[in-house]
């Protein structure tokens, strides 16, 4: 099973998931589907990676929502 990381967009929560079917990269990618998060118990979209650790040195922090993710990953 492909397993990737998904990341909350409203706190930053980090889950390692293995039903994502999208074809992932070094980056990410915005979820179509809204994810339950366990942490902030809502409905709310998410980013998708396959490596946590290189999408933090590949991430363009020129792009506002690079930033955003950065800044969530950071916490």
């Amino acid at each position: 099973m492909n397993k990737a990381y998904t990341i909350c967009l409203n706190c930053g929560k980090v889950q390692v998931r293995t039903d994502i079917l999208e074809n992932l990269n070094d980056t990410y990618i915005i979820l179509d589907k809204k994810i339950k998060c366990p942490k902030c118990s809502k409905s709310t979209k998410h980013a998708a990676t396959k490596n946590i650790k290189t999408l933090s040195k590949k991430i363009n922090k020129e792009n506002k929502r690079d930033r955003q993710i950065l800044n969530l990953i950071g916490r």
